[in-house]
C-alpha cells in the first residue's frame, strides 16, 4: 500500500502534467484588447514570391459561450497575380495566445491557379498590445505577421 504522501505526489504530478498542455476553447474573459478594427501585412513566404495584407474586424459572439467572431479579407500578392477573399473566423484562447480560424466565404480576386488551392487563413496571435498584435500566419504557408490597430477604434 503507498503513503498518503507518495499518493498526493502522484496525484500533483498527474495534474501538472495535464495542465502542462492547454487546449484552445472558447470561453467569456478575452481580451477587450482585441476587439475592433485591425489592418495586418505578413512577411514574404512561398520563397519571398508571396506576401499577404488585409484587414480584420473582431467582435464579440452572439452569446460569451461563442468567444470571439472576426470578418478577415486577406489579399494575397505573388506578383504574378493576387487573391483577394473574403472569410469569417472564430478567435479562441489559451492562457498565452489566441487561435483564429478562418472559413472562406467568397473569393472577391482568384490569382491564376499556380499555387495549388487557396486554403482558408488561420493565424495564431501571441503578443497583444493597445495597439498591436504579433503572430504568425499558419494556413498553407507559415509566415510572421503584424496586425496594426487601425486609427479611431479604441474605446
Amino acid at each position: 500500500m503507498k503513503s498518503v504522501p507518495a499518493t498526493l505526489f502522484m496525484i500533483a504530478t498527474c495534474l501538472s502534467v495535464a495542465q502542462a498542455e492547454p487546449a484552445f476553447t472558447a470561453r467569456s474573459e478575452f481580451n477587450a484588447d482585441i476587439l475592433g478594427s485591425w489592418s495586418f501585412s505578413t512577411d514574404r513566404y512561398a520563397n519571398g514570391i508571396c506576401q499577404m495584407t488585409g484587414t480584420l474586424t473582431v467582435f464579440s459572439g452572439q452569446t460569451d459561450a461563442d468567444g470571439l467572431e472576426c470578418e478577415l479579407t486577406a489579399v494575397e500578392d505573388c506578383g504574378f497575380g493576387r487573391s483577394v477573399v473574403a472569410q469569417t473566423c472564430q478567435i479562441t484562447a489559451d492562457n498565452t495566445e489566441y487561435l483564429l480560424e478562418s472559413e472562406i466565404v467568397e473569393f472577391i480576386e482568384r490569382m491564376p491557379n499556380v499555387m495549388g488551392v487557396y486554403m482558408p487563413d488561420h493565424f495564431i496571435i501571441s503578443d497583444v498590445t493597445g495597439d498591436e498584435m504579433h503572430g504568425r500566419l499558419v494556413s498553407a504557408s507559415t509566415a510572421t505577421a503584424i496586425f496594426v490597430r487601425d486609427e479611431g477604434n479604441i474605446s
